[in-house]
């Protein structure tokens, strides 16, 4: 492993899940997922019972981070940055964590 951590959007899994993108293109490295991302995959009112297993079993191979004071402070910190990176035109979505690119947990 080469040390790079990755967090998970619920989009990102859903993709994995699915196989619309195969795990084995993914950069080697740490993979977690947020509760709230959890939250949002067991959400869906439409879930059937093969999904919500599929989804478990997904959320047991990664590592799950609970919703904290720091995670909730982070979070705040990245929308008053896009907000600053939209209206200065400065971030790129491909590179940008504020804007949706890659963010190390």
């Amino acid at each position: 492993m080469n040390g790079h951590r990755f967090l998970l959007d619920t989009n990102a899994v859903i993709y994995l899940i699915g196989g619309s993108v195969a795990t084995n293109t993914l950069p080697d490295g740490e993979y977690g997922l947020s509760v709230i991302t959890e939250i949002e995959l067991l959400s869906f009112p439409s879930l059937t019972i093969d999904e919500e297993k599929a989804i478990l079993t997904f959320i047991d191979s990664v590592k799950r981070l609970p919703l904290s004071d720091a995670v909730c402070t982070r979070r705040h910190d990245w929308t008053e940055k896009k907000s600053r990176a939209e209206i200065t035109g400065r971030c790129n979505s491909g590179h940008c964590p504020a804007m949706g690119g890659s963010i190390a947990y």
